[in-house]
């Protein structure tokens, strides 16, 4: 954790956290958005609460919205605060586990939006790379093709049939139809598994280029293989891999920023568990348990 990254966190969550919430609140109500002040019973639609129920409209492809669709977007508004606020009066979010999680989720996700305050240099990004290279290595390739037998058509013989045509190396119009391709060209394992199974795709690696061979096993019969070409595993130039490797740096950045601005909150409370027999807990802020003194 650089100590830029820190200082940043520790500056907006620590001292209180609330303060950085006020914020976010600010910054959403920019734009037009001018809230009035009234009793609470008073719903306020704003001009910013319209233009953000057309601009949804809008995204989902529609055509622009009648002076009734207007209208009933405005209604459905309505009645949505109307019953959060009257649920909020009767205390239904108290000790609600999905309104718990809802709002624990928007306190990860205002921690990741900090992370987004600076944009990371192309020398950041650089060392970043070289200091996971093997993180964005390329797996190995092959390029083959294969005449299939079905057990379908075949049964118990469809993997001496497939031998046969290692034994006579393999012709077109061989074998029976294959409901795929007959040819694969630079595939990863990982491919081949989709389509063949485990183990072909594991098996097919382990086979020399140059002349047929086999037979190998898939979920749908035996197959003669023919390798063309196969291609190691390598890392590519930062360039070539330059944007992929910004979206790794600003993923992992925002999960830094949510575990940090975590632990500055965690550090706040101390923490009673229940008295129970079995492993010792460590957790990482002051724990007592119930009845008990306070441990370290």
């Amino acid at each position: 954790m650089s100590s830029s990254v820190r200082e940043t966190l520790v500056r907006l969550v620590r001292e209180p956290l609330v303060h950085f919430v006020l914020i976010g609140a600010v910054l959403f109500y920019i734009g037009g958005q001018k809230a009035a002040e009234g009793p609470r019973n008073e719903i306020v639609v704003t001009e910013g609460d319209i233009d953000q129920m057309l601009l949804s409209w809008q995204v989902q492809g529609m055509p622009p919205p009648s002076a009734a669709a207007i209208r009933g977007m405005v209604e459905a508004k309505i009645r949505e605060e109307v019953l959060y606020r009257e649920a909020i009066a009767m205390g239904l979010d108290q000790d609600d586990v999905i309104v718990k999680r809802r709002l624990a989720q928007k306190m990860d996700f205002l921690a990741e939006d900090l992370s987004a305050l600076q944009e990371p240099t192309a020398e950041e990004l650089r060392g970043w790379f070289e200091s996971r290279r093997d993180d964005f290595a390329q797996p190995p390739r092959i390029s083959f093709r294969h005449v299939y037998y079905s057990f379908d058509t075949h049964g118990k013989d469809a993997r001496a049939a497939a031998a046969r045509e290692v034994a006579v190396a393999a012709g077109p119009g061989n074998g029976d139809r294959f409901m795929f391709q007959n040819a694969y060209a630079e595939r990863t394992e990982a491919e081949l598994l989709a389509v063949f199974g485990p183990a072909f795709a594991r098996d097919v690696f382990a086979l020399q280029p140059g002349h047929w061979t086999g037979p190998l096993e898939s979920g749908y019969g035996w197959h003669a293989v023919f390798v063309e070409s196969k291609t190691p595993s390598s890392v590519p130039v930062f360039e070539e891999v330059e944007d992929q490797v910004k979206a790794a740096y600003l993923d992992a950045r925002r999960a830094e920023f949510r575990e940090e601005a975590y632990r500055v909150m965690r550090e706040k409370y101390e923490v009673v568990l229940p008295k129970f027999d079995g492993p010792e807990a460590t957790p990482s802020a002051p724990v007592r348990e119930q009845g008990g003194d306070e441990a370290s």
